[in-house]
């Protein structure tokens, strides 16, 4: 299949075009720089300039292509936003009622893609896009079942999974894929290697008050390999329109033991209570308390992760070094 993909450099993204590539499709690739360029044309795909703001050339790439998979987001701006109006929260004006610009640019660009992709001659096209599990209610164990809750750490994305999922109104095969908060593996730069750089920093491994908050995670191999088969099975009909996937391997790793696999990844003392102070800004993120199944994706795509669990890969050399910057 000819698939067009927007964040392909990025850490999932770079997964999904390895898997692809070594499946037998042709990918296109979005990039908004030379460096971008550089590293996606290095991989052996096609480039097209441009970013989540050139609605008009979304459009003609989704229309270019049999399949579009929608992984670009601009985390960095859009946490720095949920942050401040973490802040500045009361009861007449809620934090989750203020939508990021970030978000809107997102809702937008799935807008152009998917009119890009509706109506095809050629008959129907897919589109499978990213979801965060953190729109789920938290403190429960979340299936493929729950809708998005505005109230939950990820609502400004909400709005962005329903245009997905209402894509297939318009006879597009779509389906939203939730990740976990940890997308783990080798070369890893998110949550996990904050935490290890904080313990390193720190001397000691930490974990919020009673550490037993829950987090889901998935290898980026088995992640990659989830987004490939969703949208062949899509492709093929045998994957409903409209579906919510899971990505996830861990239902719930409780946050005390991801602190303990760092202090022994890191060879210091048993991990310890902290308070939120000691985290930062990623206090937010260490009282994540979001369980996922995937047990209907498995039953509905036959998907199997294969990859090591978070806690082992933490413990192996996958996470011997300091993080490579993004």
């Amino acid at each position: 299949m000819r698939v067009f993909i927007t964040g392909g450099s990025g850490w999932v993204g770079s997964g999904i075009i390895r898997e692809l590539l070594a499946t037998g499709h042709t990918v296109t690739a979005l990039a908004r720089s030379p460096e971008s360029t550089a590293r996606l044309a290095a991989k052996g795909v096609s480039i097209r300039r441009g970013d989540l703001a050139d609605l008009a050339g979304l459009r003609a790439a989704a229309a270019e292509s049999d399949a579009v998979i929608h992984c670009a987001f601009n985390h960095e701006i859009a946490f720095s936003d949920i942050l401040v109006n973490v802040l500045i929260r009361t009861t007449q004006s809620p934090w989750f009622a203020r939508v990021s610009p970030v978000a809107r640019a997102d809702l937008h660009a799935i807008e152009a893609l998917v009119d890009g992709l509706a109506d095809s001659p050629n008959g129907a096209k897919t589109f499978v896009c990213t979801s965060p599990i953190a729109i789920l209610p938290s403190g429960r164990v979340g299936t493929e079942r729950d809708s998005g809750v505005a109230s939950s750490l990820g609502c400004f994305r909400v709005a962005s999974e329903r245009a997905v999922l209402g894509a297939a109104r318009r006879g597009v095969r779509s389906a939203a894929i939730r990740l976990p908060p940890s997308v783990h593996g080798a070369g890893d730069t998110g949550f996990v290697p904050t935490l290890i750089d904080l313990a390193r920093t720190t001397g000691v491994s930490a974990y919020l008050r009673s550490g037993e908050t829950r987090w889901p995670a998935v290898h980026v191999d088995d992640a990659a390999a989830l987004y490939r088969i969703a949208m062949e099975r899509l492709a093929a009909g045998t994957l409903a329109a409209g579906s919510v996937l899971h990505a996830v391997a861990d239902q719930g790793v409780p946050f005390r033991d991801l602190a303990g696999a760092i202090a022994d990844r890191l060879a210091l003392g048993p991990p310890a209570p902290r308070k939120s102070k000691h985290f930062g800004s990623f206090a937010m993120f260490a009282g994540i308390d979001n369980p996922a199944s995937s047990d209907i994706t498995q039953q509905v795509t036959g998907w199997r992760p294969t990859h090591p669990p978070l806690l082992d890969d933490i413990r192996s050399t996958a996470y011997a070094h300091p993080s490579p910057p993004p």
